[in-house]
């Protein structure tokens, strides 16, 4: 997948959490809508309820005090004549001094003209029923049958919503308790005090709450409707913000890409170049081990050379020329004892030239693996060095050490005698120790010398013995370390494996 294609699909999902956002924050403004017109409409269904019951309890306050009177006279007129119920009550009817004719009003009688007044002054219907009657004008329709009926099995009231003559209203009812003067009227009728005798029924009218209530809902719907508004702007312009922000990461994140690409392909080229270099230096390494190794190959050649030139070209002349010394000698001790004695002596000097030479010629040609290998070679090493220099030389291999590799054995001869020529030039040694043994799959040589101390390391000079030295036990793939011994001098070791690969086989000095 391309950039451009990742960077549209995380636009496309962006889109997509959008459009859930949205829908959600819909749903929540129109939910909370919703819930506010069900808590409006259960608060206008309240508001009515609690208006009918403040109409029923003022009802009974007026009630109990007229009852409390035992009634009360008002004019006799058209619309309050005299109550036809009371006929057996004395004095329902009476006339002032002044001929002024009065009838009596009970609390029933005077509360159904109260409702009567109520219903032409603001619409509240209000009737007082009951499902045992004295007046046949108060009877009860269906809903206050059955209203009548949950009030009498004790509930405090019942109300619901009802239609009326076409129109909405909150139908209340509440019961009419029996009192003390409740029964000069109802007695007769078997009730005594504390029964529930009927209720009153209070209708209280719903088109203006309605109607209040349609302002209110307009006005929610519209409040509702500006913070959904609000709220798809808010939503639009932080999706669009967001959307600026991926492009532009996008855009860092391909810039930052492709400079890690660059820094790839740059990386590359110096690793390539670095790669060339490394196999350069390694060709030129190789290439200077290879001229180091024909070096030391050219130098052993040479010695051997000289070596075979010293023993058979000048040991021979030496050694004719010491034979014809002494029938010299032999001639002239007969002619004269002095020239006799002076042939003599030139005699001498001439096997002491002739011992010298096999010396060096033994030392410029060593190992002669056929003839016994290292351990010989050192021993006349060892023996040479006490009769040239005239200092203590020892050496002290182990019983069973036995070297054949021509290669490790001349290397091991050549830092053995690198080592004793600079314990004698550089340290002035008086004595020079020389051990050779094997242990841990390895070759161990040690040459420990008096005198003054020379470098601790092959590192710390620039000297082309010692240098010498440390190559040719990298070609037998070991080392040369050189230390102080505890009592002072030089001690050289020289460790090398006895099992070697073949490439470091081909790398030793060629015998």
């Amino acid at each position: 997948m391309t950039d451009r294609r990742k960077a549209h699909t995380r636009l496309g999902g962006l889109k997509a959490h959008i459009l859930i956002l949205m829908g959600l924050w819909t749903i929540l403004v129109g939910g909370v809508l919703a819930w506010t017109l069900v808590c409006h409409a259960v608060g206008m269904f309240e508001s009515a309820r609690l208006e009918a019951r403040s109409a029923f309890e003022k009802d009974l306050v007026y009630r109990r005090w007229a009852a409390g009177h035992g009634g009360v006279y008002v004019p006799a007129t058209d619309e309050t004549p005299p109550n036809e119920h009371l006929s057996h009550v004395p004095e329902r009817d009476i006339t002032t001094p002044s001929g002024r004719a009065l009838t009596l009003v009970n609390p029933a009688y005077m509360t159904r003209q109260v409702h009567e007044l109520g219903l032409r002054s603001y619409g509240l219907k209000g009737k007082i029923t009951s499902l045992n009657l004295i007046n046949p004008g108060n009877a009860a329709d269906d809903w206050e049958i059955e209203a009548l009926e949950v009030v009498k099995e004790g509930e405090p009231e019942f109300s619901s919503l009802e239609m009326m003559d076409g129109q909405e209203y909150l139908r209340f009812m509440g019961p009419l308790v029996t009192e003390e003067s409740c029964l000069n009227c109802h007695a007769k009728q078997g009730y005594k005090v504390g029964d529930i005798r009927g209720g009153i029924s209070i209708s209280v009218p719903m088109a203006p709450r309605r109607a209040v209530a349609q302002q209110h809902v307009v006005s929610l719907a519209v409040g509702h409707g500006v913070i959904w508004l609000l709220g798809m702007a808010g939503i639009v312009v932080a999706g669009r913000r967001i959307a600026t922000q991926i492009r532009e990461r996008d855009r860092a994140q391909d810039a930052l890409e492709r400079q890690h690409q660059r820094l790839e392909e740059l990386v590359l080229e110096r690793t390539t170049q670095l790669r060339q270099t490394n196999l350069k230096l390694t060709s030129e390494m190789d290439d200077r081990k290879r001229l180091e190794q024909e070096l030391l190959d050219i130098s052993e050649r040479e010695q051997r050379r000289i070596g075979r030139e010293l023993h058979d070209s000048l040991g021979q002349q030496l050694t004719g020329a010491a034979i014809m010394s002494k029938v010299l000698q032999g001639k002239l001790d007969v002619a004269s004892a002095d020239h006799g004695a002076e042939a003599a002596q030139i005699t001498r000097l001439i096997n002491q030239a002739i011992d010298q030479t096999r010396s060096l010629s033994r030392g410029l040609q060593p190992v002669d693996v056929e003839s016994g290998g290292l351990v010989p070679a050192l021993e006349m090493l060892t023996a040479s060095t006490r009769d040239l220099f005239g200092i203590d030389c020892t050496f002290t291999p182990d019983a069973d050490i036995q070297i054949d590799d021509p290669a490790i054995g001349i290397n091991l001869y050549r830092i053995t005698q690198e080592a004793i020529t600079n314990a004698i030039k550089h340290g002035q040694s008086k004595q020079i120790d020389i051990s050779l043994g094997a242990d841990d799959g390895a070759y161990r040589l040690a040459i420990a010398s008096d005198g003054k101390d020379f470098a601790l390391s092959t590192g710390d000079t620039t000297g082309m013995g010692l240098r010498i030295m440390a190559y040719r036990a990298q070609a037998m793939g070991g080392y040369v370390d050189i230390s102080r011994g505890a009592d002072g001098g030089t001690i050289v070791s020289c460790w090398c494996p006895i099992e070697q690969s073949d490439k470091q086989k081909e790398s030793g000095t060629k015998s």
